[in-house]
């Protein structure tokens, strides 16, 4: 997570504003036969790309790049760097610790 902010002083304490946070996230393929290769191509520099071909999951491709493996098989590996383009923050693991909550039947009874 990447977060921007500026900072203020005023009567003696310190507060934020203007803060700013954004997930990105890398990918680093395997390596890619040249016919892979052409097709993430395309993926990379098209105008419009979705995750899981969710309209409401559109994504852009901030830096990529791509070089030939260092042995004879002519093979590529690419990287690139995406994040969702309406800027939301997603957890990468749900929280776990109020899994109980909720879970206790409810008593209309104040004890």
């Amino acid at each position: 997570m990447k977060t921007q902010k500026s900072e203020a002083i005023c009567g003696g304490e310190t507060a934020y504003y203007d803060c700013n946070s954004e997930n990105l996230y890398e990918f680093e393929s395997e390596r890619l036969t040249p016919d892979m290769m052409q097709w993430l191509e395309e993926l990379l520099t098209s105008h419009y790309v979705t995750k899981n071909g969710s309209a409401s999951s559109k994504v852009l491709i901030t830096d990529y790049t791509y070089e030939v493996a260092d042995d004879d098989t002519e093979k590529y590996i690419a990287k690139f760097t995406w994040k969702y383009a309406d800027n939301r923050l997603t957890l990468e693991k749900p929280y776990e610790g109020n899994a109980k909550v909720f879970t206790q039947q409810f008593k209309d009874t104040f004890q």
